[in-house]
């Protein structure tokens, strides 16, 4: 990943919350409720469609990648990793993670889906 991309992709990162922001926010609110995404639908009247959350994962920072026009926000995921870690345990594959982030200087990521 070149250096421009990198910092592109921190400074469009840096209006998120952190994991802990979002606990303080969760506290105190109905522990049955589901949780979910608000997001445009895109249409001629911007329908404001409800995405149910059924995923949490923490991811490294490089598997974002700056795409200027896609979306609102101009980042994608990328797909899988070109590197085979289907053999590693969940604990080597966070650890593989997190070195690789490291080396990209990125922060970690929550992604929910």
């Amino acid at each position: 990943m070149e250096n421009k991309e990198r910092k592109t992709i921190i400074r469009l990162l840096g209006n998120g919350m952190t994991v802990a922001d979002l606990i303080s926010e969760l506290e105190g609110l109905d522990p049955e409720a589901l949780v979910g995404f608000q997001s445009d639908y895109g249409d001629y009247t911007h329908t404001q469609q409800f995405l149910p959350v059924g995923n949490v994962e923490e991811m490294a920072g490089e598997v974002l990648y700056h795409q200027p026009g896609y979306s609102r926000s101009d980042l994608a995921i990328r797909e899988e990793d070109e590197d085979d870690t289907s053999d590693l345990t969940l604990e080597e594959r966070i650890e593989y993670q997190k070195m690789k982030a490291e080396q990209e200087d990125l922060p970690r990521i929550v992604v929910l889906s």
